[in-house]
């Protein structure tokens, strides 16, 4: 077999077919009237997905989106954001989704770095979006735009409503190394770098047999992770459409009533974060939990719960090892994996190497950084955007060097140690130390600080911060976060604080993180344990 039909033919599509408009116009010519999306109350086939597209394309197009602009999205879950990536890739545009958290700087990077001229936003952000861009070119409103004449807002302003009704373009022709979008990396080091994402590597990452495991017919896809994240759009959407299914789209992730919101939906598959699968276990068990509709539940990163998980709710479970700027290159192939201490395989098409600083691959059982490559071209990501520097440094000797370290066994299954970079990981959002650090700084009585990731019960992490104060400062815990959560996201709050008077250091004064992660938190002030709540 061709490596071309090996990467592709597996998924009913040759390589070269894999792009959003062909796998949707094959759906469309084999089963117009199958369901594609579906919400709590309404459901779109095929052809009215495929139909509804090219009037949202004729709308962009309308509105002087042309081929290869970039669109940046500020929408939460709907029917309509996932017909507006649809739409934009249709009208040759490249789509930016954007977390709908962000606020202040670091919304302000993306809108800067995405080099985005028309923007799509719910009307529930114009206030945070207005705040970092008021002069922005022209923005999409889907809502109620804001008055005429608001105060500092000077844009160019078109209701979603005009893009519904748009006139029908043709899709413009798109191949496997045209750009699908622009997927930011939540910060893992310095801030947030835009991952151009062709066409290939989304259909890489959204591969349900080869990711997912998903090999039967009439699978209903139960998307409970947004959308501006690509676990929501590849993991979720794109997973659906490459194998003719259909695409769910949940309200937000809730613990108490998920099963609930699952088995009203049908659902048979889902993707979710380690954190939740912690949230389902902690739930109190019931007779009929193993009677729900799931088969099949994709974990990233994996749960160590995972055999208590699949045998009480009676599913299978997969997960992977990737990253934006590589998509999934390390699998599950059967259950049996799961029960390994290192889980993961290569899939086909794609080497893996564990190498030294000097990128020197180590023997097998002795730790070392991935680093990945692809056999075939568009499969991982080839730059970030506006940025080489950043993409020199990642892409070095013909490998993407991922950062992260990893361990392999004598049989070729790889299982993850720990991170190279200053990356926090909390309930599934990558957090950038150096964002934190930046905000934490702005304070005008903090002198400097740290940002580290400290165990959390949830598994992954909680964000913690060590700051030096200005002499005689009045500042207490709680005031910096109460300034913190003005602006940051809240996800990348920090729950802990500790007062320091100076930091471990190196010769060269460089701040020695790995042993303030080593200390104890018992003193550190906890922000839950204060009843302190984030605003919403």
């Amino acid at each position: 077999m061709t490596e071309s039909a090996m990467a592709g033919r597996s998924a009913g599509f040759d390589y070269l077919d894999w792009t959003l408009t062909a796998v949707l116009a094959a759906n469309v010519a084999k089963h117009p009237d199958r369901i594609a999306l579906e919400d709590p109350t309404t459901s779109l086939t095929y052809q009215q997905v495929w139909d509804r597209a090219c009037e949202i394309a004729g709308g962009l197009t309308a509105a002087g989106v042309a081929e290869g602009d970039h669109v940046l999205t500020m929408l939460s879950n709907s029917l309509d954001y996932a017909l507006t990536i649809i739409a934009i890739n249709f009208a040759g545009a490249v789509s930016v989704p954007t977390n709908t958290m962000y606020k202040g700087s670091s919304l302000d990077h993306i809108v800067r770095n995405s080099q985005a001229r028309v923007a799509i936003i719910d009307d529930s952000y114009i206030d945070v979006f207005s705040a970092v861009a008021p002069t922005f070119p022209h923005v999409v409103v889907r809502g109620t735009p804001p008055a005429p004449g608001a105060a500092k807002i000077t844009w160019q302003i078109t209701p979603f409503s005009d893009l519904l009704q748009g006139t029908p373009v043709e899709p413009v022709p798109r191949s496997v190394w045209n750009t699908l979008m622009i997927g930011y990396t939540s910060g893992t080091t310095g801030l947030s770098k835009g991952v151009v994402l062709s066409n290939g590597q989304a259909f890489q990452v959204a591969n349900p047999i080869e990711v997912q495991g998903i090999t039967s017919d009439g699978n209903k896809i139960y998307i409970v992770c947004p959308m501006f994240h690509i676990t929501g759009t590849l993991g979720g959407l794109f997973c659906a459409f490459i194998g003719g299914d259909t695409a769910y789209l949940g309200r937000p992730f809730s613990v108490t009533t998920f099963f609930d919101d699952v088995n009203r939906a049908g659902a048979t598959n889902v993707l979710l974060v380690a954190a939740m699968v912690e949230f389902l276990l902690n739930l109190p068990p019931r007779a009929d939990d193993a009677g729900n509709s799931l088969r099949n539940v994709y974990v990233v990163p994996l749960h160590p719960r995972h055999r208590e998980f699949t045998e009480r709710f009676g599913v299978k479970m997969r997960t992977s090892y990737g990253g934006t700027e590589i998509g999934c290159v390390l699998v599950t192939k059967d259950s049996a994996d799961l029960e390994r201490k290192a889980c993961l395989q290569a899939r086909d098409g794609f080497e893996v190497r564990l190498v030294d600083e000097h990128d020197i691959e180590v023997p097998d059982g002795e730790v070392g950084e991935a680093v990945v490559r692809s056999s075939l071209p568009w499969l991982v990501g080839v730059e970030y955007l506006g940025n080489p520097d950043a993409t020199a440094a990642v892409w070095r000797n013909g490998w993407f060097h991922t950062g992260d370290l990893l361990q392999r066994d004598a049989e070729g299954y790889y299982g993850f140690v720990d991170r190279a970079r200053d990356a926090i990981r909390r309930r599934g959002e990558n957090i950038s130390s150096m964002e934190v650090e930046r905000e934490v700084a702005a304070h005008p009585e903090v002198v400097e600080c740290a940002a580290v990731g400290v165990a959390s019960r949830h598994l992954e992490q909680e964000v913690k911060i060590f700051v030096v104060r200005r002499p005689e400062s009045a500042l207490t815990e709680e005031l910096l976060v109460k300034f913190l959560a003005d602006r940051m996201p809240r996800f990348s709050v920090p729950r802990f604080v500790e007062f320091v008077d100076d930091f471990p250091r190196t010769a060269t004064a460089k701040v020695r993180k790995e042993v303030l992660r080593a200390l104890p938190n018992d003193d550190a002030w906890d922000r839950e344990a204060h009843g302190f709540e984030l605003p919403r």
